[in-house]
């Protein structure tokens, strides 16, 4: 018994080591964009109490000024993959109102954005947030 706790504990501290190792990113140095394009940065957050998931974006230039920044409410909670692929949607939805070219877009959600860098079956990123 005490053989099986200690081996169920170590096995459970070398994932969560290796999670953190995983998340660990190597120290970036800030590169411009090229001129004339814009970067994208989405974010989504859930409110069970009020139960409604928030979704906002933010687009900077290739100098990093601020272009626009907004949020929408979205009435219902997603998990947290659907409601940063939902924030890409509108993100990407309003900078194409405005008719930007986004060099680059940015989530802080690893799996949303492997799964829109990943080709699945013939898919584009947009079929994937559409």
């Amino acid at each position: 018994m005490a053989g099986q706790s200690l081996f169920e504990y170590q096995t459970a501290k070398h994932r969560v080591d290796g999670l953190s190792e995983a998340r660990k990113e190597p120290q970036r140095c800030w590169m411009p964009l090229d001129h004339g394009k814009f970067k994208l940065n989405v974010d989504a957050a859930s409110f069970a109490e009020m139960c409604c998931t928030g979704i906002g974006a933010i687009v900077r230039d290739h100098t990093g000024r601020v272009v626009f920044a907004g949020c929408v409410k979205i009435p219902g909670l997603f998990d947290p993959l659907t409601a940063e692929l939902l924030a890409m949607r509108e993100g990407l939805v309003l900078v194409s109102y405005f008719g930007l070219q986004i060099q680059m877009l940015k989530s802080d959600s690893s799996n949303a954005v492997l799964l829109v860098n990943s080709a699945i079956d013939g898919l584009t990123a947009m079929d994937l947030i559409t």
